[in-house]
This record gives structure tokens, sequence and C-alpha cells, in this order.
């Protein structure tokens, strides 16, 4: 009993910080609205552009192995508000790699909570843009009783998400400067997650199902909602999850290779 107790207390002080960050960020921005109405605009409006690109190819072709508009509504829905959520809330574990080339792990170190939990906390307001733009495709691509599975879906692709910008940020522990392998792991799995399934075959569609699972993001899900199949149901939420454990391994084996920067922040 008394560790079930320790667990709900370190849950409820890990779940109080989160709180009380994004209470932060939300003065912030409305502190700035400007440059948060800015950014937010501009993601959105990007968001726009992308999809009005696919939408001038569906018209042309319209089908694209079995694919509709209609499915790239969803795909595009999913992918901008599980990007949107894992960037607002999480922005910090983008930075990660230049946080620890720089020894700035220190700041965290210092402090009782959970250093990858702390260090990963950080508002993107561009963000919302892309969760805007996502959730306002849901009227158009899904029915009322497909919100709850497009709920887990969205929570699956935000963990995804996350969990694979930790792990090539975690790359900093190994081989150094790793900005240029996170950016561009980062790019592809945003492409892939990005692009109609239906469009990849043989050895890619395994790639994208096991070693870089863009395609639990969105590609599945998509499937999943066309006709729904409890195998790949559990499945996606497995994977998300496995993911997530084995970004966690990755950073704390690199953790204890971690060599401290100057001491002075961790009284920033």
């Amino acid at each position: 009993m008394v560790v079930n107790t320790k667990r709900k207390n370190t849950f409820l002080a890990h779940l109080g910080l989160f709180l009380e960050n994004t209470k932060l960020s939300l003065l912030s921005a409305m502190e700035y609205k400007f440059n948060f109405i800015m950014q937010t605009v501009g993601m959105f409006v990007n968001d726009i552009f992308w999809l009005l690109l696919w939408w001038l190819l569906f018209t042309r072709f319209e089908a694209i192995n079995d694919w509709v508009f209609k499915d790239m509504l969803v795909l595009y829905s999913i992918a901008t508000v599980s990007f949107g959520v894992s960037t607002a809330f999480f922005y910090g574990a983008r930075r990660l790699y230049k946080t620890i080339a720089e020894g700035r792990l220190d700041y965290y170190l210092a402090l009782p909570k959970n250093v990858l939990f702390h260090s990963s906390l950080r508002t993107s307001y561009s963000a919302c843009g892309d969760i805007l733009f996502g959730l306002m495709l849901v009227p158009f691509s899904i029915s009322l009783s497909q919100v709850p599975l497009y709920v887990y879906f969205v929570i699956c692709g935000s963990v995804l998400f996350t969990a694979i910008t930790i792990i090539f940020n975690s790359l900093a522990f190994y081989i150094g400067n790793a900005e240029r392998a996170r950016q561009t792991g980062d790019e592809a799995f945003m492409s892939f997650a990005m692009y109609p399934f239906s469009a990849f075959g043989g050895a890619t569609k395994f790639f994208l199902l096991t070693i870089f699972p863009a395609g639990f993001v969105t590609g599945i899900p998509v499937e999943v909602m066309r006709e729904f199949n409890w195998m790949w149901f559990s499945l996606t939420g497995i994977v998300a999850f496995l993911f997530l454990g084995i970004a966690i391994v990755l950073f704390y084996k690199g953790l204890k290779r971690y060599e401290s920067g100057n001491l002075m922040y961790a009284k920033d």
C-alpha cells in the first residue's frame, strides 16, 4: 500500500507540474497575443496549403489505390492534431539534442521531478494552429460515432510523435551534435505519416509498420476507421507505447554517458 501511495503521489506531482506549465504557457501566450496569433495562423495556413495540393491531385485522379480525398481529410486531421498535441505540450523534447549538447540537463538533474518529463515540457504556440486545423476537419471527415475512435488514434499518434522525437534527440548522448539526425528523422517521419498509406507496398510498408512506425500514426488509423479491425486497433496502441518505452530506455541509458555542463544552469 505504501508503494501504491508513493506512485499515486508521484503521478499527481507530475500532473501538477504539467498543468502548471500549461497554465504559465497560456498566460505567456496571452501576454504576447500578436506573436501567439501570428504563429498559430501561420501554421494553419501552411496546413491548408498542403491539403489544397492533395485536393487538386484527387480532383484529377479521384482515387489513389482505393484512397479518396475523404481519407486524406481523416489522415490530415489525425496527423495535425497528433503532431500539434505532441509539440504544443512537449516541445522541449524536440530541443533535447541542444539541451544535452550544451550540458543544460544540469538544471533538471538538480530538481526532484523526472528528468525526461521535466526537460520535455515546453510549449510551441505554432502547434495550436495544427490542432485548430485538424479539429476543423473533423466534421467533414468522420461521423459522430467515430469520435471515440478518433480520440484514441490521436492519443496514440501523439505518443508516437513524442517517442520518435525523443529517440532521435537522445542520439546526442552517443554522437554529440545530433541536430541534423534529429531534423532528418523528424521530417522523414512526418512526411511518411502525411502520405496516403495505400501508395506504399512491400518492403516500404513493412518498414513503416516496424522499424519506423509512421504507418501507425495515420495509415493504419485511416484503414481502421474505414473498416474496423480489432487486431490493427490494438496494435496501434501497443506500438505507440512500445516505442515510448524504447525512447525512455534510450534516454536514460544515454543519461549515464552525460557529461555535466556549467552548473550555473541550475540557477536559471
